[in-house]
């Protein structure tokens, strides 16, 4: 009788751990099932068309308060940031110099990031941070000595938490966090060798919280529309597991070609998100479908319109539990155009890069443009 107590007693323990580790792990991942069709549209505040020259693909930021900076290149392949505040007003702008020497760049700039006091530029040159202050003033040039991580090579985004900075896209490792050094503290992926196929699976776009929390959406994972959050420390706190239909459809995949190079075909699961107080907001069905051909002995480039859509749209997730909320369209997201979102403090801006017609070779009449909406529906 006391062995069959102590038995029960055992049985009753093992099945309050695994019943433990279930909900443990439940409380980890969200399933969310979203409908295609929106459910309300952004109200468009204000729109303006850049004259002088096209905007840079992934070079532009806000300081999530009232500040935009945007890359503007003319003919002549010259270099400026312009300034904008809220109502899009022209407020201020500064060249970028070419060289070698402090605050100035190499051809190649990856990324860059903005705050309250300081706009960043990563120079892939001198594989360093060049700093200037919000105005323009160059202030400091920093160094990346740490050879355990390497800068993408565009859609590289520099945030500052504290005294320390989040940089990502990096290989490996998507997303690191590094001192003031950039000296790496952490990263959210742990391989450490340069594989593609990984360092595919682990192309992110990411943003960060007031908290030093860090959201990314996953795209090289094929037919997922996948959402991740870190803690600080970056440990994987939640995964949201989301279907809206599109899955398939916005993925990418690599394709490999005979002169040994590969790209990325497909569809991007998300362009660009941002948190706003408890809200996290992520841009997707825009850019259109990338598909690359091998075609007379050389690489073929076509860009494609997102079947079956109308606009683009922005979803909006919770951002403690990562539960969808809603999904907004805006009437100038066109999917077949690729567009970034930031933050304001009470409104969101949107930029149209400078894109051209891969078919045509002619730009998109859609190009640089820059939108602000309200932060909800209308």
């Amino acid at each position: 009788m006391f062995k069959k107590d102590v038995l029960l007693f055992f049985y009753a323990l093992l099945l309050l751990f695994l019943c433990g580790c279930a909900s443990s792990n439940d409380d980890k991942v969200i399933h969310n099932k979203i409908a295609l069709k929106p459910d309300g549209r952004l109200a468009l505040l204000k729109k303006v068309k850049i004259e002088e020259g096209n905007i840079d693909f992934y070079l532009h930021t806000s300081d999530g308060k009232d500040r935009l900076a945007v890359v503007i290149h003319d003919e002549n392949e010259m270099r400026r940031v312009a300034l904008f505040n809220k109502e899009l007003e022209r407020i201020g702008s500064f060249r970028l110099h070419t060289g070698k020497g402090p605050g100035e760049m190499g051809s190649w700039i990856p990324g860059m990031g903005m705050d309250r006091e300081m706009i960043y530029f990563i120079d892939r040159q001198k594989n360093s941070i060049e700093m200037f202050s919000s105005e323009g003033e160059f202030e400091d040039s920093i160094p990346i000595q740490d050879a355990s991580y390497s800068l993408s090579f565009g859609n590289c985004v520099v945030t500052r938490y504290e005294d320390d900075y989040y940089i990502g896209m990096t290989y490996p490792g998507s997303v690191v966090k590094t001192d003031s050094q950039f000296n790496a503290l952490g990263r959210i992926s742990p391989e450490t060798d340069l594989d593609v196929e990984k360092m595919f699976e682990n192309l992110v776009r990411y943003t960060t919280d007031a908290e030093g929390n860090v959201y990314v959406v996953m795209l090289g994972l094929k037919g997922a529309y996948e959402i991740r959050k870190y803690n600080p420390e970056l440990k994987m706190v939640k995964t949201a597991y989301n279907d809206d239909g599109l899955n398939e459809l916005l993925s990418l995949e690599i394709s490999r070609f005979p002169d040994g190079s590969f790209e990325a075909n497909g569809g991007a699961s998300a362009t660009s998100l941002c948190v706003k107080g408890k809200k996290l907001y992520v841009l997707r069905g825009v850019a259109g479908i990338n598909e690359v051909k091998w075609e007379n002995g050389r690489k073929a480039y076509y860009g494609l319109p997102i079947p079956g859509l109308e606009k683009g749209f922005v979803d909006i997730f919770e951002t403690e539990t990562l539960k969808h909320i809603k999904r907004l369209d805006a009437e100038f997201l066109e999917p077949h155009q690729d567009y970034r979102l930031y933050p304001f403090e009470d409104r969101f801006v949107f930029v149209a890069t400078s894109e051209v017609d891969k078919e045509t070779g002619k730009e998109k009449k859609t190009s640089d443009h820059i939108y602000t909406t309200a932060l909800d529906e209308t």
